[in-house]
């Protein structure tokens, strides 16, 4: 007799050049929202009281530094070697254990796609 517990599976992605033209696209509209964001703070803050307007100003600054992050990340996106499994993300799923299972193991999933298509599970049980 086993029971059902939660465990994260961690979700992996084949890259393409489908996937990595995506993963830029979606970068660079975050810098773009990011580089608004940030502009539109420091419009607040030249119109604010001096005490609120540093609190703006910082708040833009770290947008700012975001999104320098995020375009410094878009270079390494462009590296990514075809073919190779880079780790997107993890969801939570269910697994059965039952006596005798190695308690290690019953954590250890992965779920591989290409291009949105889920083309491999891993998953190792005694």
């Amino acid at each position: 007799m086993g029971i059902t517990v939660l465990r994260n599976v961690t979700v992996k992605v084949i890259v393409t050049e489908d996937f990595k033209s995506r993963l830029a696209s979606e970068m660079q509209e975050a810098a773009r929202r990011l580089e608004a964001e940030a502009s539109s703070l420091e419009a607040q803050a030249k119109k604010a009281r001096s005490e609120d307007s540093a609190s703006l100003l910082s708040e833009a600054a770290q947008r700012l530094e975001r999104r320098q992050r995020l375009l410094d990340q878009l270079k390494d996106v462009a590296k990514l070697a075809l073919g190779a499994e880079v780790t997107q993300g993890a969801v939570q799923g269910t697994a059965e254990v039952v006596p005798g299972d190695v308690w290690a193991q019953v954590g250890e999933a992965e779920v591989v796609l290409r291009d949105g298509v889920v083309v491999e599970i891993r998953e190792r049980r005694c």
